[in-house]
């Protein structure tokens, strides 16, 4: 074979392996959960304005038996004076509404994602429909233009299925604290604790809400007590009814009482019916960040599919970041919930059911390509070579 066309080939050669290879070292690059250690999870708090925190704070404080009717009136001292500037009274007001509005919707939303024992966010699924308003003194006069106000009261509302039907709000607060210390689950190790907790949740007893939205969906689902006191007969059996939002809270309570360090998720689920709002939640196992998502391990006539996954995981065909989009718009709070920051997912499974080594062998598939391309030009350039001569 002439040089020239040695030339030419191994140019070939080196564009060929030059695509596979770019892909590869960008994958690597950009890749912050493999090398990434966390130890913890922070709150969702941390994410907060201050005068959000402040409200926070002070829904955390509200204690179950001092509902007003049907609602929680938080007050709260702001932490930064409200300050605006205004040509009225009525514009003014707007403006210190709308910025406190805002932050008591997020304030709720993070209570709810933080603690699954929030009861007074036990009623609705967002924000928009639970704090129903924002309440404050005229605001005072800081100079001739400037003025403010430094503190507020959030309504909370709350449905009536709470507290109602005979039984009040602090007693159902009561029965699920009686439940979660009655409920044993074993384990020695995170794995362990997570396994069983997943397993807890996909067992006999609970049951995917096989009324959502009809008339008989229960009103409970969303919530922990509707996954670990609620009782609903079904199919001539006693369960507990949830939703992906209740699963999603009472893995988390779960996860808490062992000391294993949870949170929870809010986005999209994208399944072959379609795109649905869904709820999921993050471990950390040996200091990488892991997903699991016991509503579909309940439904999906496979409890272990989606438990320690990684963001690369593939379950039916798709990865389990295709599947999983958190913090797109939220049912009713598209234009008040800001997305909150969460750690990086690892890129393959932890493999607690074996699955590790299947996406281990996915995340090294280009650099086995790469090697099958060498091996093929190698066996081409020898091949060629020798019929030159």
């Amino acid at each position: 074979m002439k040089k020239h066309q040695v030339a030419l080939l191994l140019v070939a050669v080196v564009a060929m392996l030059a695509a596979p290879c770019g892909v590869v070292l960008c994958a690597d690059a950009g890749s912050s959960a493999e090398t990434t250690t966390i130890t913890s999870f922070t709150d969702y708090r941390e994410q907060l304005s201050d005068n959000g925190e402040a409200m926070y704070d002070a829904m955390e404080n509200l204690s179950a038996s001092s509902i007003t009717g049907t609602c929680f009136i938080v007050s709260v001292t702001l932490a930064d004076p409200v300050l605006t500037v205004g040509d009225s009274k009525d514009s003014v007001t707007s403006y210190i509404y709308e910025e406190l509005y805002r932050d008591a919707c997020q304030a709720w939303n993070a209570t709810k994602l933080d603690d699954p024992m929030a009861f007074w966010a036990w009623s609705y699924d967002y924000a928009a429909k639970a704090v129903t308003n924002v309440s404050f003194a005229d605001p005072t006069t800081y100079s001739d233009t400037v003025c403010g106000v430094t503190s507020c009261q959030i309504t909370i509302q709350v449905d009536s299925a709470y507290y109602g039907n005979g039984s009040t709000l602090a007693e159902k607060v009561a029965a699920v604290n009686n439940a979660r210390s009655n409920l044993s689950i074993s384990g020695n190790t995170v794995t362990e604790l997570i396994k069983n907790i997943n397993s807890y949740l996909c067992g006999s007893t609970t049951v995917y809400d096989p009324y959502l939205n009809t008339d008989n969906q229960s009103a409970y689902d969303s919530t922990v007590y509707g996954l670990l006191v609620n009782t609903v007969t079904y199919n001539n059996k006693d369960v507990h009814f949830g939703v992906c939002a209740g699963f999603a809270a009472t893995y988390q309570l779960l996860c808490e009482m062992y000391e294993v360090q949870c949170k929870t998720v809010y986005g999209e689920g994208v399944q072959s019916t379609g795109m649905v709002m869904h709820a999921w939640n993050l471990n950390i196992i040996d200091g990488k960040v892991y997903a699991t998502d016991a509503t579909w391990n309940n439904t999906g006539g496979n409890s272990t599919n989606f438990l320690a996954v990684g963001a690369n995981t593939v379950i039916n065909g798709v990865t389990f970041q295709q599947s999983h989009s958190p913090w797109s718009p939220y049912l009713g709070d598209a234009n008040m919930l800001t997305a909150f920051l969460i750690p990086a997912t690892n890129d393959v499974a932890y493999g607690i059911t074996g699955n590790g080594d299947d996406n281990a062998l996915m995340a090294y598939m280009p650099w086995i390509i790469v090697g099958l391309i060498v091996l093929i030009l190698a066996g081409v350039l020898y091949s060629m070579a020798r019929k030159s001569h």
